[in-house]
């Protein structure tokens, strides 16, 4: 027997035949389920009129104008921080301080500050950036680039 793909298609066709022959259906439910929060979503999907918004006073509705005239005005928050900038508000401080014009706060900020892992690991990039910089400076190679 020659096969061809339509006498393939014949024989796979015939197997799950046979295969589904053998299968049985499952019954259909005898009875069907039914509660009361089933009943009343029926009965709201049924609905013909939808239900009207309620109607804003005068009052109502300038309120409501003030809010988003209000709320186009508002300033987005400013950005945190970086580590970099919190330092050099550190150094200003620390002049601040010693020119005797500091707040009680700015000294309180500042003692606890030069505590931080970051204030020293920023402290040791700026002395590293300083270094670096003074070397360009200094170095023919550098300032033949610059």
């Amino acid at each position: 027997k020659e096969v061809t793909p339509e006498t393939l298609r014949k024989e796979v066709f015939e197997m799950r035949a046979e295969e589904a022959a053998k299968l049985a259906g499952m019954p259909k439910p005898s009875e069907t389920y039914h509660t009361p929060a089933l009943e009343g979503a029926a009965k709201a999907a049924k609905a013909v009129a939808p239900v009207a918004p309620k109607q804003r006073s005068e009052a109502e509705r300038q309120d409501y104008n003030l809010f988003v005239a209000d709320f186009g005005k508002q300033t987005p928050k400013p950005k945190p921080e970086t580590p970099r900038e919190r330092y050099a508000r550190a150094m200003e401080t620390q002049q601040r301080l010693d020119e005797g014009r500091a707040t009680p706060e700015e000294a309180s900020w500042l003692e606890g500050y030069r505590e931080s892992a970051e204030f020293k690991a920023e402290g040791s990039m700026a002395e590293m950036r300083r270094r670096f910089q003074e070397r360009m400076a200094t170095d023919e190679r550098w300032a033949a680039l610059g």
